[in-house]
């Protein structure tokens, strides 16, 4: 009888850890199974407790070879098994009692995908077990394909072959199987890859079933060998896509990035002598990729394609750059330990401090779920976008809540779409009131908001189903005042999403820890002013006697970086569970972008109001004040003609002064561009600046013109223009002015 599930297990000398792995097998709930045990050549006692155990079950299949590396263990795994699908099982590890059952069930009822793949724990010896969530919970429950926009992020997980099972016809039609480079080094990398390129359905699993020893995690590579094994796999892996002719343009953007990050991690490991010559290796193999348009930096990790550019522009001089930044990371780390570790323990007793004085409060939200959050909504000519925005809010895992939608005078059928979903479920709340703009209508939902916790959602825009739960969570288990998390893009036309990396800076923004946002360096390019990515405890809210100011636009930021300033308890989330819209329907909210700087300064003005209210302005003071000048700068850049003259006088005569940015100078400024321009408003005359520019301009283009780099960027950009016809337009020449 055929079994429903063949468990390969790779051994070699592993006797230490080997009993848990197998009692973990032994105990497996399904019945229905087969465990082939491959010994390659174990020189410690490995093979007689192999035997001892298939004495005693049948389900266990041993096979005795001579060594010949993990890649050739596995294949002989794999053709002895006899199963419909293939689990993988490591030596070292261990798996829950009905694992293989649960994953099986799960194939069967969803047409026998072709791979059913489960997150995994981590653990240590002494330690319990913790969950990497290597696909995140909106991903998991449904059919995919690689093909599928969704489907398409398993090529950015972990190269994890355990966890899983795999329909052995769908691998062997498919040519799947490891190389048998010597040793074990990334086999597993292939062999997952090429999984995911050629499935036609999969489906994962969010709970974890398997438990992954890290103990060696850290190790390095110092064997020349070994260091380009990775390399291998990443060209068997892109000769398997290219024979796949229908997958290849859909795909290789996104292996070409994985297999950069993959590079990238490799080259932290290897020893010193082999990084320069490994640097080498990658820009021999991406350059290519650039001439062919192959890359898309928008699916890259943040920071690694700007990495990769330095890399294939002159290794050598990306090598020498990157050897003095650890030089100084190491000495920094030295210098500041004591004190990081003091910093630290000092946090640590104020935040227990902090716990026992409010744990009347804590308790009494000990269950997350007695929370309750009240979600404002403006809604403005939204019909199009509504139907999504609110079921993404009604399914949250989460459930109490209330969403206050607010309607702003819409002249479409927003009202009607919201008094249908007020009627289906009585946690929604709908106000009609005549149009006078956002930040009245987000006024008005905040004064009837009887929640917990408060927190805005714009009406095209849409949510993680798990974003309430998550923030909840957070905020309870932080004590936190304000929970900041993050955003992406969505866009219309393409249905992808894009990263929206400056709603967080991460980096400059400590992660996963409550913090005081004083602490915070440039405290205003940093934690940046939007509304929608921010959950506040609404005693904290209460306390501020906030509205957002009504002043045409640019609403959001003296609401936002006021209500986030005055506590010593914000936390950031590190994840994605808010989609801001890109192509916004006529009329409604961020399509209401004036040019008109008025607005702008009369924001700024509204900041320094309120930050010498609450009596926090000296502790921003020159963060605030770099703000100014960025935004008048950034603003000079958008906006033309007479108005962009009108717009430089004004600033130049008063407003700045009474800003207190004109008695500031020199290194009060963090940017190089930000002393030019407030140099060109100081000194200058409109024209006279403008006159200026255009002359300093013209000697910084024959320098670029010049460059290495932009030699190579038009070697690279040709083909592309050649076949998009693309051009300079008025504003790109505009824009190099500043």
């Amino acid at each position: 009888m055929t079994p429903k599930i063949s468990v390969v297990t790779p051994i070699y000398n592993v006797a230490q850890f080997l009993p848990k792995c197998l009692d973990s097998l032994m105990a497996q709930t399904l019945h229905d199974i087969e465990f082939i045990c491959v010994n390659d050549g174990s020189t410690d006692n490995s093979l007689d407790i192999l035997r001892s155990y298939s004495d005693k079950d049948d389900r266990f299949v041993v096979i005795d070879k001579p060594n010949g590396g993990y890649g050739h263990t596995m294949n002989v795994g794999i053709d002895a098994a006899r199963g419909e699908y293939i689990g993988i099982v490591e030596s070292d590890d261990w798996v829950d009692p009905d694992a293989f059952e649960v994953l099986y069930e799960i194939a069967s009822a969803n047409d026998k995908c072709d791979i059913v793949k489960a997150n995994h724990n981590v653990f240590a010896d002494g330690c319990e077990p913790s969950l990497v969530e290597n696909f995140p919970r909106e991903l998991c429950g449904r059919v995919l394909s690689p093909l599928d926009d969704d489907g398409m992020v398993v090529l950015n997980s972990i190269p994890a072959i355990w966890a899983a099972i795999y329909r052995k016809e769908f691998l062997t039609a498919n040519g799947i199987r490891f190389l048998e480079t010597p040793g074990a080094s990334f086999q597993d990398t292939g062999f997952v890859y090429k999984s995911w390129i050629a499935a036609d359905s999969f489906f994962l699993v969010h709970d974890a079933y398997l438990n992954y020893r890290v103990d060696n995690a850290g190790s390095s590579v110092k064997s020349a060998a070994k260091v380009y094994f990775v390399c291998e796999e990443f060209a068997s892996i892109e000769n398997f896509l290219e024979a796949r002719s229908e997958r290849y343009e859909r795909l290789i953007g996104r292996i070409l990035a994985k297999k950069f990050d993959t590079y990238n991690w490799n080259y932290d490991r290897v020893s010193e002598e082999f990084r320069e010559e490994f640097l080498q290796r990658i820009a021999a193999e991406f350059a290519p990729a650039f001439l062919e348009d192959r890359i898309d930096p928008l699916v890259f990790k943040e920071g690694e394609f700007e990495w990769l550019c330095q890399i294939v522009e002159d290794p050598h001089k990306a090598f020498v750059a990157d050897r003095k930044n650890r030089a100084c990371d190491e000495v920094k780390g030295k210098l500041y330990g004591v004190a990081d570790a003091l910093k630290r323990r000092a946090g640590e007793l104020a935040q227990n401090a902090a716990s026992v004085a409010d744990d009347h409060v804590v308790g009494r939200f000990r269950a997350h779920g007695d929370c309750k959050v009240s979600i404002v909504v403006p809604v403005y000519n939204s019909e199009k976008y509504l139907d999504k925005t609110m079921e993404s809010l009604l399914k949250q895992t989460h459930d109490n809540f209330e969403i206050i939608c607010v309607n702003d005078g819409s002249i479409d059928g927003s009202l009607e779409k919201l008094r249908a979903f007020e009627r289906a479920d009585n946690r929604v709340v709908v106000v009609d009131k005549q149009n006078e703009g956002p930040s009245v209508a987000r006024n008005v939902g905040i004064k009837m908001a009887t929640g917990d916790y408060l927190c805005f959602v714009d009406a095209d825009d849409f949510v993680e189903k798990t974003m309430l739960q998550r923030l909840v969570d957070a905020a309870v288990t932080n004590a936190a005042d304000v929970v900041i998390f993050g955003i992406d893009e969505f866009r219309d036309d393409t249905k992808r999403y894009f990263p929206m990396r400056h709603a967080v800076v991460k980096g400059k923004v400590p992660i996963g820890v409550v913090f005081d946002p004083r602490d915070v360096e440039n405290y205003f390019e940093n934690m940046v002013g939007f509304t929608v990515n921010k959950l506040y405890s609404m005693n904290y809210f209460k306390s501020l006697d906030l509205e957002f100011p009504s002043i045409g636009a640019h609403e959001d930021a003296p609401f936002t970086y006021v209500a986030s300033s005055v506590s010593d308890r914000v936390y950031v989330l590190n994840a994605v569970l808010y989609h801001y819209r890109r192509e916004r329907a006529e009329g409604s909210r961020s399509d209401d972008t004036e040019n008109q700087y008025e607005y702008m300064l009369k924001a700024l003005e509204c900041m320094k109001y309120e930050f010498e209210k609450r009596g926090i302005l000296e502790d921003y003071k020159q963060d605030f004040i770099n703000y100014v000048v960025f935004m008048c700068r950034w603003k000079f850049k958008t906006i033309f003609g007479a108005p962009r003259q009108r717009f430089y006088d004004e600033i130049r005569n008063e407003w700045l002064a009474s800003m207190g940015v004109l008695d500031r100078s020199g290194d009060y400024f963090y940017e190089t561009r930000d002393r030019n321009f407030l140099r060109f408003i100081r000194e200058k005359t409109y024209l006279e600046m403008v006159e200026m520019q255009n002359e300093q301009q013209a000697e910084e283009l024959v320098e670029i013109y010049e460059s290495k780099s932009f030699r190579l960027s038009e070697m690279i950009a040709a083909p592309v223009r050649l076949i998009k016809g693309v051009s300079a337009t008025d504003e790109d020449e505009d824009e190099l002015l500043i």
